[in-house]
This record gives C-alpha cells, sequence and structure tokens, in this order.
C-alpha cells in the first residue's frame, strides 16, 4: 500500500489520515497528553500502511519536534510541514497564521470558493473564522475561546459550577435550566452559536452575501446545527487541507 499520512496537531488531539490521491483510506485520533504513546502509535499506523510520506500541521511546537524526530527516525519518512512560507496556494498570508487556519483557507479556496468566498468555522480548542476568495487570497478572519475551555474556565473559575465538559450534547431544547448542569451547557452552547451566526452576519457584510459557509473541528457536529448560518459541515476538512498542500507542494524543496 501507499499513500501520504497527514497529521494535524490541536491543542487536545492530534488527527491523523491516509490519503491516496486526495481519497481518505483511514483515521486515526490520540490524545495530546500521552504524546509518547502517541508517537508510538502514529509509526505503527505508518508502517502498516506502507507509507513514506508525510504531511504536518501543528499549533504545538513540542510536539510537532517530537513527532517530527520520531517519524524520521523509526519510518525514515520525508516529511512536509505546513506553516506560512511553505504553503503553496494562497496569497496574502501574514507569517505566524496559524497553520491549522492556512489548511482550512487552503481547502475551502479549493472546493467551496468557487465563485464567492468561502467562510471556514473550525469548532475546536479555540473557535476560529478564516476567510478565502475564489482566488485564493486569505482575507482574514476572527478567533474566540472554543467550547470544552469555556466550560473548563467556568468550572475552574468559578467555585460552585461543576464540570460538564463529557456532557456537551448538540440539541435544540434551550428551555431554561433547572439545575446547574442544563444552564451551564444550555447557556454556553446557544451564547457560542449565537456568536458565530453574529460572525458570519458581520463577514458576509464585508465579502458580499454568497459567501459559502463551512463548519470543521472537533465540536462541529454539536455546535453547528445550532447556527443559523451554517449549511456544510465537514469534521475532516482541515486534515484533507494538510494533504492537498503537500500534494501542491511536492517538488519542492520543502520536504524534510
Amino acid at each position: 500500500m501507499s499513500g501520504r499520512l497527514a497529521i494535524d496537531i490541536g491543542n487536545t488531539r492530534i488527527a491523523c489520515a491516509i490519503f491516496d490521491n486526495g481519497e481518505l483510506r483511514d483515521l486515526q485520533f490520540h490524545l495530546l497528553t500521552d504524546l509518547q504513546s502517541a508517537g508510538h502509535e502514529i509509526s505503527l499506523f505508518a508502517l502498516d500502511n506502507n507509507v513514506r510520506e508525510a504531511a504536518m500541521s501543528s499549533v504545538v511546537p513540542a510536539a510537532q519536534d517530537m513527532l517530527l524526530s520520531d517519524l524520521q527516525r523509526k519510518n525514515a519518512m520525508k516529511i512536509f510541514v505546513v506553516d506560512s512560507e511553505s504553503q503553496p496556494l494562497l496569497t496574502n498570508v501574514y507569517k505566524g497564521l496559524g497553520p491549522d487556519r492556512i489548511a482550512n483557507a487552503s481547502f475551502g479556496y479549493k472546493h467551496y470558493a468557487h465563485s464567492a468566498p468561502a467562510i471556514v468555522i473550525d469548532f475546536g480548542s479555540a473557535t476560529t473564522l478564516t476567510a478565502v476568495s475564489p482566488q485564493g487570497k486569505f482575507l482574514g478572519g476572527w478567533i474566540t475561546l472554543g467550547i470544552g475551555k469555556t466550560l473548563a474556565a467556568l468550572n475552574q473559575g468559578i467555585a460552585m459550577l461543576p464540570d460538564v465538559q463529557s456532557k456537551i450534547e448538540s440539541t435544540k431544547n434551550f428551555a431554561l435550566g433547572m439545575n446547574p448542569e442544563d444552564a451551564i451547557i444550555r447557556g454556553t452552547l446557544l451564547a457560542h452559536a449565537a456568536a458565530i451566526d453574529a460572525w458570519i452576519d458581520a463577514a458576509r457584510d464585508e465579502l458580499g452575501l454568497d459567501a459559502v459557509v463551512v463548519a470543521t473541528g472537533g465540536y462541529s457536529t454539536k455546535i453547528s446545527p445550532l447556527c443559523k448560518r451554517i449549511s456544510n459541515a465537514d469534521p475532516l476538512l482541515t486534515l484533507k487541507g494538510v494533504d492537498l498542500i503537500a500534494e501542491a507542494a511536492m517538488g519542492r524543496a520543502d520536504l524534510v
């Protein structure tokens, strides 16, 4: 077997997928809290699929360095690292733009921004909005605290509020909560969904009302159904963008 290993290192988990000519073949997730075990399992994942090439996006530099070293030492892999300088698809990208947002914008450009700008909403540890034009020009975006971190902050910062992160469920039942758990979950989800709809309205005012909106990220299946302005969802869009960027960069000197 052959193909490419795409890796997206987030603040909470590592997503890995094997792509063959752009088609998803296999998928794994690993918690960032056990990086050594994750590195071992990802190496085996690549070996089992006979993969010798990888592409990596990371917002955690220490985790990126460890996995790079692990894969190069154990698997002798060539690895493309996504960043503002290595990516070949977008223009107007500023130095320091997060590689996850670069991947989101790249995939949004190629697959959604056909005749109007694309807006990608990424529901992860942070919630981000990234906009891109049909010509591949990065158009800016916004960042705020994600759902999980918001719930954790409520639990850690306010003494009498319980930790409800594991109880998040997408629901349209926004009756006033009669206990702390319901009050926190419903209030936080409704507030986040309303904020994202306001983001989209403001972005469309600037970009044009025809701007296409697509949601991705670990919390996308829970939050996007509550947002009135989101009609497209692809939870694996960032990984697909990582693979897409690496494919476009083949033949350049960016593989390490």
